[in-house]
């Protein structure tokens, strides 16, 4: 009885070491996301079926870009304290395992898209997997203090991904969600490099407050976070959704510059404005899928 459960500890602990490398809260947030493009392209809440499909890919494409993303990163992960856990989790499982199965997981994603919904979706799979493992972790997050900029591509893909696993045609709407994403995400990737920098410092990734000063890279913050405003207010416009989504929409932006402006400024709580970063696009997905549920 004791082997057993020595036996299934290890199992679960393996288990646990090898989704960390998948890199959960990341998966999450682009199933939100092509599901909210699956609702903008639809109209409507899609169904299961396509939903299944579209998940799967999603899940095993991010899942192995991810997996990718830590062994090309594992010497600057052991820099990191944040990070090092990943770099036990590689060490457990081996490199030449882990390369073999994440390529395995991305294959099967593209073979899924393939076979049960468009090649369209397929090659949108494809150019995330790439800009993300190859273009953003080998060149952007090495050299370019900018990077986060073009960097938010893969994550801002799955949009499109969801939109395009509904209908073949061009949709404003989720192209503008597309575009807040994008949008979206440097300044959710500055504030943690302004609470963590010390680490980026030691791993010598050349992050916006490291290379140009944390001065010039609240700007930069407050910028992006205006700029989300009018991009959701063109959303509930292009998509048709009314003026209660408009308002709540715009009373979020806002909410978000405020509370952005708060924390990077007066409060001085990075920790703080990276968390405000999630809840406000998480309730955009909300809000989102309200209006074409509704």
């Amino acid at each position: 009885m004791l082997k057993h459960l020595n036996n299934t500890a290890v199992e679960i602990s393996t288990l646990k070491s090898l989704l960390e490398l998948t890199k959960p809260r990341i998966l999450m947030a682009v199933l939100m996301t092509g599901f909210t493009g699956m609702c903008m392209s639809l109209g409507a809440i899609p169904p299961l079926i396509d939903v299944f499909w579209c998940f799967s890919a999603l899940l095993l494409s991010v899942s192995g870009s991810a997996i990718q993303n830590n062994l090309l990163d594992h010497r600057i992960d052991q820099k990191m304290a944040r990070t090092k856990d990943r770099e036990l989790a590689i060490e457990k499982h081996g490199q030449a395992k882990l390369w073999l199965f994440s390529s395995l997981l991305i294959a099967a994603s593209i073979a899924i898209s393939l076979l049960f919904i468009t090649k369209m979706v397929a090659l949108l799979i494809g150019i995330a997997v790439l800009t993300y493992v190859l273009w953003y972790t080998l060149f952007l997050k090495r050299y370019d203090p900018f990077g986060a900029i073009l960097g938010g591509l893969p994550g801002a893909i799955p949009a499109l991904i969801g939109g395009y696993a509904i209908q073949s045609q061009f949709i404003p709407s989720v192209w503008l969600f597309f575009t807040l994403m994008m949008l979206w995400q440097p300044p959710h990737f500055w504030a943690l490099t302004l609470k963590i920098k010390d680490d980026y410092a030691a791993a010598t990734i050349p992050v916006l407050p490291l290379v140009y000063g944390e001065t010039y890279t609240k700007i930069f913050i407050f910028l992006y976070a205006l700029a989300l405003i009018p991009v959701s207010i063109a959303i509930s416009i292009a998509g048709g959704y009314g003026i209660i989504y408009l308002a709540l929409v715009t009373l979020v932006g806002f909410y978000y510059l405020f509370v952005t402006y708060w924390y990077i400024r007066v409060k001085v709580d990075y920790h703080r404005a990276f968390m405000l970063s999630l809840v406000y696009i998480f309730l955009i997905f909300l809000l989102t899928i309200a209006a074409v549920a509704i």
